[in-house]
């Protein structure tokens, strides 16, 4: 007999759902709306404690996480890179890919289901520097998400976890945490759905004003952008209208 795993065992089978990189589940329930792949992920780690001589752009990483292959696109077409280095490790393989005309480089982590990667904007940066990205880190792929693991010394914290997902004909949702989205909602009440509240907001940035809305329930928020800046609201709405739950369990 063959027993699922334990994070196998605690999903529900009828929603679709990603587990971030710190073993977390996301779970979405929409009827009748496309959750499938693909799912997206960022987050960032710090050391608690850097010790002499750590490497400055070690002491705080940015990375980012996505279906197997979907760096071969970013290699092709945003870069215009080619890979320099490749090397198998951790049950799947290593990548170095440099831009011959930006010097941008990207360094990728590949398993058999998602991949892990970083983009490097030093055009001095060498592949074993681009690599060390990933030290003292290990990677547990699986069908629904990548665990990241760190090394126990020196300790490092993971923070910043934000799942993308895309909802063809509504937009793109960015999910978070509920505890580290607390200054992203307003304090006064909004319209209630059957699956949380929901506000509308203006963000003020270097390209303009945006509206977003902002649905939250008692694990998560979640930013609803438009699809392809689409300024008419009523798809959004309509699915947060239709939205039964949204949810962030923890390990």
């Amino acid at each position: 007999m063959t027993v699922a795993p334990n994070w196998a065992r605690s999903i529900p089978d009828a929603l679709p759902r990603f587990m971030a990189p710190s073993g977390g589940v996301v779970s979405i329930d929409a009827p009748d709306y496309d959750l499938g792949e693909p799912w997206l992920c960022g987050f960032r780690l710090r050391l608690d404690r850097p010790y002499v001589g750590t490497n400055p752009s070690l002491q705080e990483r940015a990375l980012q996480i996505a279906r197997s292959g979907n760096c071969k696109g970013i290699i092709e077409r945003v870069i215009k890179g080619r890979i320099v280095e490749e090397a198998s490790g951790q049950g799947g393989r290593f990548l170095v890919a440099r831009s011959d005309l930006t010097g941008s480089t990207i360094v990728v982590w590949q398993g058999r289901w998602h991949e892990v990667f970083d983009f490097i904007e030093d055009p001095e940066v060498t592949s074993l520097d681009a690599l060390r990205r990933f030290d003292r880190l290990s990677f547990q792929d699986s069908p629904v998400g990548l665990r990241v693991r760190t090394s126990p010394v020196p300790a490092e914290t993971m923070f910043a976890e934000r799942v993308y997902k895309t909802v063809p004909g509504v937009g793109n949702l960015s999910i978070l945490p509920a505890e580290q989205a607390v200054d992203l909602v307003p304090r006064h009440r909004g319209a209630q759905v059957a699956s949380g509240e929901v506000w509308r907001k203006e963000v003020v940035s270097d390209q303009g004003t945006r509206t977003l809305l902002l649905h939250a329930t008692t694990t998560t928020v979640t930013i609803v952008d438009p699809e392809a800046n689409n300024p008419d609201e009523t798809p959004r709405l309509q699915f947060l209208d239709r939205l039964s739950g949204v949810a962030w369990t923890r390990p």
